[in-house]
């Protein structure tokens, strides 16, 4: 109903819709007595709310009063580190029924015996890994065993991975010899069975909730440059420049007006017709507002982003210190600029307010052949990255895409055909990656909807 409002011209109800279903998400977060299932169907409604085209009708232009709903919509999702806290109250109600429950019940089935424990030999499968095949025998065929002490050796495996990460447990499970297996007793090999299951579903939950965060801060930087544009004409320029060409301050710092009154402020004390390294200027590099920061990018350090914009010809971006604008393209046959690149995420990281280390399209797509594995490499989320559009939507690409797909999204060119892409993946050479459908909605299985801007 969104998009038909949209295409209708009706952009406030359309904005009624997504506020509608973004807090119902919500609350399916903030419910304190919900399961983590209730949780992820949650964060499968903004998912949706975040795949809604808010502003590709070129013909209906947003009021501010409109930018600024969709805004305090977006940030309300991870202000004073709310998904943080759904992320402790799924992994808190989850402790006892997903956790120390789920255990009960792999024991109380394998005491069953017979046809009932067969299920845990599926492990062990000529496809699966000699860690789970060891496992799953040494669970099935092991002695009998103390449940309760065994329950104890799996809770401590389990509170392990909620309070400090599942990483370290996992990989001291994979890390154990054929040897250690063998030797070690019956209660800790059926605890070690059921972490090695169990704990990837809770390392998989937990990157779910921070890959909805980061989904909503891409979000908030793409309506903040909406607004942008809607005060000086164009978006901003990938940077400004002194009068000799030299850059001064990034796109980043220039939409800080448009990101609350925290950035604002932030804004106001920096000098603009002085370099970001200034001495002045170089006392706020640590000041990264928390909209820069991806909460799965673990490793960076103080100050530093991975949110990115795309420099060149086709690109929303280029080095000449103008800003450039989007809805001419958009009325070309042979453009699809409301599928194209906005905000992208970027394996290395940057001190927020670097001007001139934007990423390029001319990097992915030298020699007329778009590098798939150069333009995913060190993804922050499990199999992709998250980016934005100008149409004000937010979405998952797979690290699987097609050259084509990719392309298509870096230029701004129409998405192709089914046949088109099954004919480059003919020609591919061995070992390119290639899928049939490549970019997701945050949490759905739907592909985005490929249309141009309604008339």
């Amino acid at each position: 109903r969104a998009r038909y409002r949209i295409g209708s011209g009706d952009l406030s109800g359309a904005i009624d819709d997504v506020e509608t279903i973004t807090l119902f998400g919500q609350a399916l977060l903030d419910h304190e007595a919900g399961c983590l299932v209730e949780r992820l169907v949650g964060i499968a409604c903004l998912g949706m709310a975040f795949g809604v085209p808010l502003f590709e009708n070129a013909d209906v232009a947003p009021t501010r009063e409109e930018l600024a709903r969709v805004a305090e919509l977006r940030a309300s999702l991870f202000r004073d580190g709310q998904m943080e806290n759904c992320v402790r109250r799924a992994f808190d109600g989850e402790r006892v029924m997903f956790g120390y429950g789920t255990y009960a019940d792999f024991l109380a089935t394998r005491r069953m015996g017979g046809p009932a424990r067969s299920v845990f030999l599926e492990a062990a499968t000529p496809d699966s890994d000699i860690q789970k095949k060891t496992l799953a025998l040494l669970f099935v065929y092991a002695p009998p065993v103390n449940d309760a002490k065994s329950l104890q050796i799996f809770k401590e495996l389990y509170d392990s991975a909620l309070e400090n990460g599942p990483n370290e447990i996992l990989q001291e499970i994979e890390g154990l010899t054929l040897h250690s297996r063998a030797t070690q007793s019956s209660e800790k090999n059926c605890a070690y069975f059921a972490a090695s299951f169990l704990i990837p579903a809770v390392k998989a939950a937990e990157e779910a909730f921070y890959r909805m965060e980061c989904v909503a801060k891409i979000g908030t930087i793409t309506t903040a440059l909406q607004a942008y544009r809607m005060d000086h004409g164009t978006l901003p320029p990938a940077f400004t420049v002194d009068e000799n060409g030299k850059p001064l301050q990034s796109w980043r710092v220039l939409i800080l007006p448009y990101l609350g009154d925290d950035a604002k402020a932030l804004y106001d004390k920096l000098r603009l017709d002085e370099p970001w390294d200034s001495e002045h200027n170089s006392a706020f590099h640590a000041q990264v507002p928390d909209v820069f920061r991806c909460p799965s990018a673990k490793d960076i350090k103080e100050g530093e982003t991975i949110y990115s914009v795309l420099l060149g010809d086709e690109g929303f971006f280029d080095e000449s210190g103008a800003g450039k604008d989007f809805i001419e393209a958009a009325k070309l046959p042979d453009r699809d600029v409301w599928n194209q690149f906005l905000v992208v995420e970027r394996a290395n990281p940057v001190c927020w307010m670097t001007p001139d280390q934007e990423l390029k399209i001319a990097d992915y797509t030298a020699d007329g052949k778009t590098d798939v594995k150069k333009f995913f490499d060190s993804c922050r989320h499990s199999g992709g990255m998250n980016y934005s559009t100008p149409s004000g939507r937010t979405f998952f690409v797979s690290e699987t895409a097609s050259a084509l797909e990719l392309e298509a999204c870096l230029r701004g060119t129409p998405q192709p055909k089914k046949e088109e892409a099954d004919a480059k993946a003919d020609e591919a050479p061995a070992g390119e990656p290639t899928v049939e459908d490549d970019v997701d909605e945050p949490t759905g299985d739907e592909a985005p909807i490929k249309t141009s801007a309604p008339n």
